[in-house]
């Protein structure tokens, strides 16, 4: 795992969702197919239609990520 990676995951922890949104994006913009960042990336956008696209993206790559697989039927469910 990047150390950006890392920063990113910190900043999402501490509750800087900004800030760890913006790290995320320079990673995908050099590395669109980065699994880690767009399973990260759903946790830091605003809403669930964003959620939703990242962990589409998450689940092109890697279709047996469980992590995405989950939370995706949890969204899902919820916008029943």
């Amino acid at each position: 795992m990047s150390e950006l990676l890392i920063e990113a995951i910190n900043f999402i922890k501490a509750g800087d969702k900004e800030e760890g949104k913006r790290i995320l994006v320079e990673i995908l913009t050099e590395d669109e197919k980065n699994e880690a960042a767009w399973l990260w990336l759903s946790a830091a956008v605003e809403t669930n239609d964003m959620r939703q696209e990242c962990l589409e993206e998450v689940i092109k790559i890697n279709p047996h990520n469980q992590s995405a697989l989950k939370a995706l039927s949890r969204l899902q469910q919820a916008q029943v």
